[in-house]
């Protein structure tokens, strides 16, 4: 008995050695595991992205990304997709037999997303993504390859949507705020005693929270929808760069408002609630009586860039 005791725990010792050997191998004590893919993301200047019946194209042009009819794309979302897939490990494939392609969903013509990276009009990445083997991770096959690996991405993170990649921000005001005037209304100023309304002193916390509104302005998205008639409101703005117009086409039923701006081409959808916001009354920003305009900062709000 005592000898059948010992045999196996000397077997389970050589369990744990070999492991043990195998977690060093593969962790910190062993050799970090290649990059599936071997690209650089300073040099991409081109990301496509497919799926379902969405597709999308982001160019890079002297640092600036833009979708193909011109309008700006989210740089924080380009750099980000680019780190991710750069960041990516080449696990031990879960299959390298051809038919497992449509299994996992990362065949050419069966597939939920198809990455494309390009460098001086050459492709330095073309990646399958299909379906999830378990949370935040997804079945990748590169082109030309068999193996499918189970990879730390979801297909969410790389969007095909175009509206997902449009900069969301585009038409903020740049920088400080120095006028606002909705037509027909009220004339916002700012002087060397501080804000006005139409000559009058303002309500300090009310300017700030109708500047902000204005530099944290952010659309829903393009619209294909018809402007048709004359604009509900019409807000001049005086900013960092100059003046602009904001021409906002709805009505008060919680539904979107369209949205033009006079420094950019096209229509936008912006919510309800913040074009609401930028209608504000003439006698929401007055100051109270007796109190003293505030020379300070607008908001902190400033320009990225």
């Amino acid at each position: 008995m005592n000898a059948r005791i010992g045999l196996l725990t000397a077997l389970l010792g050589v369990q744990c050695l070999i492991i043990a050997a195998v977690l060093l191998a593969d962790g910190a004590g062993g050799e970090p595991r290649p990059a599936l893919l071997d690209f650089d993301p300073e040099a991409v200047d081109e990301i496509r992205i497919s799926g379902g019946d969405d597709a999308v194209t982001v160019t890079r042009t002297d640092g600036v990304w833009r979708l193909p009819d011109g309008l700006p794309a989210d740089g924080t979302r380009a750099a980000e997709v680019l780190d991710l897939l750069d960041a990516i490990d080449a696990p031990f494939p879960v299959a390298t037999s051809a038919g497992a392609r449509g299994r996992f969903e990362v065949a050419e013509d069966d597939h939920q997303r198809r990455v494309v990276l390009s460098a001086d009009g050459e492709t330095v990445v073309d990646l399958f993504l299909g379906t999830s083997p378990g949370y935040q991770q997804v079945h990748a096959r590169r082109a030309g390859d068999d193996a499918v690996y189970a990879i730390g991405l979801s297909n969410y993170q790389v969007p095909a949507a175009p509206d997902q990649w449009l900069d969301k921000a585009l038409l903020r005001a740049r920088g400080e705020v120095a006028e606002v005037s909705l037509d027909g209304a009220w004339t916002l100023r700012r002087g060397d005693d501080g804000w006005l309304v139409d000559g009058e002193p303002a309500d300090p916390e009310a300017v700030a929270a109708l500047t902000r509104r204005l530099t944290e302005l952010r659309v829903m998205g393009t619209s294909d929808r018809a402007v048709e008639g004359e604009p509900a409101a019409v807000v001049d703005v005086a900013d960092a760069e100059g003046q602009y117009r904001l021409s906002l086409h709805g009505e008060d039923d919680g539904e979107p408002y369209l949205l033009r701006s006079s420094r950019q081409e096209g229509v936008f959808e912006l919510a309800a609630y913040q074009a609401e916001q930028l209608l504000v009354a003439r006698d929401e920003l007055l100051a109270e009586t007796g109190e003293q305009p505030d020379a300070g900062p607008p908001s902190e709000s400033s320009d990225d860039g």
